[in-house]
């Protein structure tokens, strides 16, 4: 049981849907613990997997949104450069 110790709400949520167990909006961390545990088709070591994946699931998602947002602002960065360039380029052609 001490593999629930520190698991994000979300995830325990996650962990309730995905077991199939009736939770609310406004159940506790806490709650949602019990609930897990209490349950009469409760099996830890299939839990503490089933959980495993969840969380690495969030972190894969996570690393994918972080590199996403890299290569966003690599591009802006890049068109920012670009335009700068091109301005002072042009003034001093003007100039």
């Amino acid at each position: 049981m001490s593999y629930l110790a520190g698991v994000k709400k979300e995830e325990l949520r996650s962990l309730c849907e995905d077991l199939g167990l009736t939770i609310t909006s406004k159940m506790s961390v806490l709650n949602l613990k019990n609930l897990i545990i209490n349950d009469t088709t409760y099996d830890e070591e299939f839990t503490r997997e089933h959980l495993k994946g969840i969380i690495q699931h969030r972190k894969s998602d996570y690393e994918q949104k972080l590199r996403e947002i890299k290569s966003e602002r690599a591009f802006e960065l890049e068109k920012v450069t670009t335009v700068t360039a091109t301005t002072i380029s042009y003034y001093s052609w003007v100039g």
